[in-house]
Order: C-alpha cells, then structure tokens, then sequence
C-alpha cells in the first residue's frame, strides 16, 4: 500500500464506529493530485440493507456516522419539539 493516506491507528472489519459497523477495505479512492485515500464499506446499525463506503480519516473522526439514518431522526426530534413549543405558546 504505497502512497495511500492513512493514521496510526488502524481499521478493521467489526470495528464500530458511531453507527457503522466496518465490513471490509475496499479499494481506494485516488485524488486528481494522485494520493490514494483509503476506504471501507460498512453498514449501519439500523439495519437498512444499504453499504456504506466511507474514508478512513472520516470513520475515526466521527464526519461520517451512519447511512443517513441519524440525520432524519435529529430532523425529526427537531420538528417534535417545534411543534411542541408552538402548542405551549398558543
């Protein structure tokens, strides 16, 4: 694996990470300035059938948390407690 951008630490299939749980490194995605970025396809925790692929520096440092999951359960709590406001200030 020359030339391919990496931390110290490395990823391995059945690490968890937020959400995603890794299955397996798959191939890497080449920069137009031609540096190779490692990248893993995982799946999320909750259970759709999609496979993530996700970068490595985006797995440890928590850019990327799960299938998209997680953003329409905020969306949605954000929208319960708006609604949940406007009922108390009425």
């Amino acid at each position: 694996m020359d030339n391919i951008q990496s931390n110290n630490s490395p990823i391995n299939p059945g690490e968890v990470y937020n959400r995603l749980t890794v299955l397996y490194e798959t191939y890497p995605y080449i920069t137009p300035q031609g540096k190779k970025i490692r990248m893993f396809n995982c799946s999320c925790s909750c259970g759709s059938n999609k496979i993530i692929r996700a970068r490595a520096y985006d797995l440890k440092n928590h850019h990327t948390k799960s299938c998209g999951c997680l953003k329409v359960e905020t969306i949605n709590r954000v929208r319960e407690n708006r609604n949940y406001e406007c009922y108390i200030n009425n």
